[in-house]
């Protein structure tokens, strides 16, 4: 039987690589040789060599000069010419070839995936973990998933015990408009009357979009409006690719009066059963008259 032995494609001569270090990414292998130590090149035997790791966990060496990264950390590598007695040696510094994603923010109830680069591709992934299951766990992929607003540790432990980590924030699944209502708040918005109606807050309770607004009154007198539909868009980069604008509900009320006194505001909340439900922190959506993504009439 004849024994193959494969070599990997970096290769060095350890007597140019004396006392110096060579960097291996965790997993992968390099080629020691000692051809430059005989004075006849012709003469040359592995067999008259014998290679020593001082650190076995950090990466072995065999009898063919085949160095294998285990685990990041330094090792001192020595071969010796058992004819001659003479020794040679490097340093061979075993470095990461596999990172994750330090950093993930994901909205409660919705998913993302941790990103992995590998240096070397035959690096694996062992298992994965969350510090806390009641706000986010990973599944086998490193797929992310948010269950409510707080922070935790997601782990990563590679085949060789190495861990890394990534922090992660769930953050609640809220639209915040309008924080407050002052003077400058639009007051045609309403078909009859001059009452102005912005959106304040977008949220879901259960299978249930709760939406709130502002009404407010600037005028100087008593003044009253009111309307039958309610339909909020959405719009961004993503939804304006695929061909216009996105609607999120469309409600239609029998009729909802509006009547404000002098410089009054109150605010008004609508429920919308059976809503669909989408990540309301990755949308833009506006209640400007600019945009026109709010209709109210």
């Amino acid at each position: 039987m004849v024994n193959v032995v494969v070599i990997p494609y970096v290769s060095y001569d350890i007597y140019d690589k004396r006392g110096k270090t060579i960097k291996v990414y965790e997993a992968d292998s390099i080629e020691l040789g000692a051809l430059k130590t005989e004075n006849d090149s012709a003469n040359y035997s592995k067999s008259n060599y014998k290679w020593k790791s001082s650190n076995k966990k950090v990466a072995t060496i065999n009898s063919h000069g085949i160095v294998k990264a285990k685990k990041v950390g330094k090792t001192k590598i020595t071969v010796k010419n058992l004819k001659t007695g003479k020794n040679y040696s490097c340093t061979i510094k075993v470095i990461k070839g596999c990172s994750i994603s330090k950093k993930l923010t994901i909205t409660e109830g919705f998913s993302d995936k941790i990103k992995v680069k590998k240096k070397v591709k035959k690096l694996k992934i062992k298992k994965w973990s969350s510090s806390n299951n009641s706000i986010a766990t990973v599944d086998k992929k490193g797929k992310v998933k948010g269950h409510k607003p707080g922070h935790c540790k997601i782990y990563a432990v590679l085949a060789n015990g190495r861990k890394m980590s990534c922090s992660v924030n769930i953050r609640s699944n809220v639209y915040i408009g309008t924080k407050s209502i002052n003077s400058s708040a639009v007051t045609d918005d309403v078909d009859y009357g001059d009452v102005g109606l912005t959106l304040h807050k977008l949220y879901y309770r259960g299978n249930s979009l709760v939406c709130e607004y502002y009404a407010y009154n600037n005028r100087t007198i008593w003044r009253a409006g009111y309307f039958t539909w309610l339909k909020i868009w959405l719009d961004d980069e993503r939804i304006w690719l695929d061909g216009g604008k996105s609607l999120l509900i469309k409600k239609k009320f029998g009729r909802i009066n509006i009547g404000l006194g002098p410089q009054q505001k109150k605010k008004m909340t609508f429920v919308i059963n059976n809503a669909k439900k989408i990540d309301l922190r990755k949308h833009k959506i506006e209640d400007s008259y600019d945009y026109d993504i709010i209709w109210i009439y």
